[in-house]
């Protein structure tokens, strides 16, 4: 074997899993770029604020609790407390162009 196969032979080992990692990191990075991981489309931040804690509801699902801040889709939302109805009702409410700092604030009154 002369010197240039030897290389060659050395070479061959090394270059098809470099090859192999390279492709799988570009493969990868491209479905990160697609989709990062736990981003919904068009998310949507709000505080819903009431003078007590309470469970908070989105379109009838518990979704967190007041004074937190919550991710939701865009769109209209009816939002509810949880427990006693002893607040002023919102009717449904139209977010967008929210951000994770800048969240829309939703305030019940109490009756």
């Amino acid at each position: 074997m002369n010197e240039r196969q030897h290389t060659r032979e050395r070479l061959g080992t090394f270059v098809v899993p470099i090859i192999t990692v390279a492709v799988v990191a570009v493969v990868g990075l491209g479905v990160w770029m697609a989709s990062p991981p736990n981003v919904v489309e068009n998310t949507e931040y709000v505080i819903v604020n009431y003078v007590e804690s309470r469970s908070v509801l989105i379109d009838g699902v518990q979704n967190g609790r007041t004074g937190e801040k919550l991710r939701l889709s865009s769109g209209p939302h009816r939002f509810s407390l949880g427990g006693a109805q002893d607040y002023k009702p919102l009717s449904r409410v139209t977010v967008e162009n929210t951000s994770a700092i800048a969240p829309m604030r939703i305030t019940f009154e109490k009756q």
